[in-house]
């Protein structure tokens, strides 16, 4: 006679109407030119949880992930960050993201492997934006990032100018 078992897990569990604002939005920065996933942090990475500014961050992450399509207000926004960053902190930040952590399908969490279970795998992530920081004397210019192949590596040379225009 078969019976079905039932799992209990570690793992928090949360009530859900599966909308687009009940997953968690988060803005992450990095200083390097190609980071490699440990390269990132989320920004603020000191903030308690449930603190009112952890809040506000997360309202604008939200937000940030929002407006994604209107590459002039989330260009505005992430230079705020960018500046944010440089004048508070001072951070240089040369790349920033703002990330979706999707929800875990329930087959997965059931059935799963405990890495597939982790609900911080990257799996569970979506990159909604991305862009290059690039600072002038004066500015900071943002880069908007449409596929991994836009990010500039380190020592490539400048592309001549065509004459064909």
């Amino acid at each position: 006679m078969a019976t079905d078992r039932v799992r209990f897990s570690s793992e928090p569990l949360y009530v859900t109407h599966a909308g687009d604002s009940d997953v968690d939005h988060h803005i992450e920065l990095t200083t390097k030119t190609n980071p490699d996933a440990d390269d990132w942090i989320v920004w603020p990475s000191d903030q308690f949880r449930g603190g009112e500014s952890y809040h506000r961050y997360q309202r604008l992450s939200r937000y940030m992930s929002h407006v994604s399509a209107d590459d002039a207000a989330v260009a505005r926004i992430a230079q705020r960050i960018a500046v944010s960053a440089r004048h508070q902190r001072g951070i240089k930040i040369k790349q920033l993201r703002c990330r979706k952590h999707m929800l875990q399908p329930m087959d997965v969490f059931a059935d799963g492997t405990p890495a597939e279970r982790d609900p911080s795998s990257p799996v569970f992530l979506q990159t909604v934006y991305a862009a290059n920081v690039l600072y002038s004397e004066s500015r900071v210019q943002i880069l908007k990032v449409d596929a991994p192949e836009q990010v500039a590596q380190p020592g490539s040379p400048i592309p001549p100018e065509s004459d064909d225009e």
